[in-house]
This record gives structure tokens, C-alpha cells and sequence, in this order.
């Protein structure tokens, strides 16, 4: 007789995690931001997107995406997972740096992301587009960069707390 224990892989977990997420973020209600590069040089600044929605597959598209710095944006972290509905996910850290427009209206977050997904780990250069409603996720190569994926802007609190219970 065979013995039938089914084991545990990457994917199962991660999608366990996903699942987790999911739920938490299902009661999850949109806050405004401050503007988007409005920091003093004393205190961080951070900027939450969080994005929660079905598909006609039944499954949610998740994103979520932190951003903070103390100085403007000329040095910023932050993380940024993507678990889109039937495909791999990916979750990570950002460094780099956020450059606002000429009228402030909106900024570009220019780095590098390390990030962990199809079961590989990588390092990408990433750029994001950030205004008070949203993040845009950028995708190809620098100067024919794609923006595509909105992830709308959240209030930080609600994002901690979000993630401290996922953990």
C-alpha cells in the first residue's frame, strides 16, 4: 500500500498567502492621500496602494504597494507584491528614488525591485507612476516603459494593519 501524504510546495503556500490576503482586504475602503512627493525632511512620508478586485474568473486580482521616505522621495523603500488571478505572483522590495512633475500633480518612482516569483528571485529596474488616486505598475525596458496595472491609493494605517495580521 502506497503511502498518500500529500506535501506541501512554494506555490500551495503562496497561494495560501494570497488567500489570506484576499479575505483581509475585502472590507478594505479607499482613503485620499496627501499629495504625492509632499515630505518634510524631518519625518517619513509614506504612500499605500492597495488593489482588491474580482475577476469574471471568480478569483481577485491582488496588489499592494508601500512607498516611504524622509527626504522627498531622493531616497525610497518600500515593497510591492502582485498576485493577479491565474497567474504567478511576485513580491518584493523597492529602493530608489521619487521625482514629482513640474505642477506636483504626480510622480514617478524610479528604482530597483527584488523580488521573489515563479520561483526565482530577481532584480529589476521598476518604475511606478504615483498621483493622489493611484499607482501605476510600469513594465519593459527604460524609455518604452508600459503602464498597466492601477493599484488605487489606501490609507497607511489600514495597510499596516492589514499586513501585520496577514503575517
Amino acid at each position: 500500500m502506497k503511502n498518500n501524504i500529500v506535501r506541501p510546495i512554494p506555490l500551495t503556500v503562496t497561494i495560501v498567502a494570497v488567500v489570506g490576503i484576499a479575505a483581509l482586504l475585502i472590507n478594505a475602503h479607499r482613503h485620499p492621500v496627501a499629495a504625492p512627493v509632499a515630505a518634510t525632511a524631518d519625518q517619513n512620508q509614506s504612500l499605500c496602494y492597495i488593489l482588491n478586485k474580482p475577476t469574471a474568473s471568480g478569483h481577485n486580482d491582488i496588489a499592494y504597494l508601500k512607498l516611504t521616505s524622509s527626504d522627498g522621495g531622493a531616497h525610497t523603500t518600500g515593497e510591492l507584491g502582485i498576485a493577479l488571478a491565474e497567474k504567478d505572483s511576485m513580491h518584493g522590495t523597492l529602493t530608489g528614488t521619487v521625482t514629482a512633475s513640474a505642477d506636483n500633480a504626480t510622480a514617478v518612482f524610479d528604482g530597483q525591485y527584488v523580488n521573489s516569483g515563479e520561483g526565482m528571485n530577481n532584480v529589476n529596474e521598476q518604475m511606478i507612476k504615483l498621483d493622489n488616486d493611484q499607482a501605476m505598475i510600469g513594465y519593459g525596458a527604460p524609455g518604452a516603459v508600459t503602464y498597466s496595472l492601477a493599484i488605487p491609493s489606501a490609507d497607511c494605517a489600514q495597510y499596516d494593519q492589514l499586513k501585520t495580521a496577514s503575517n
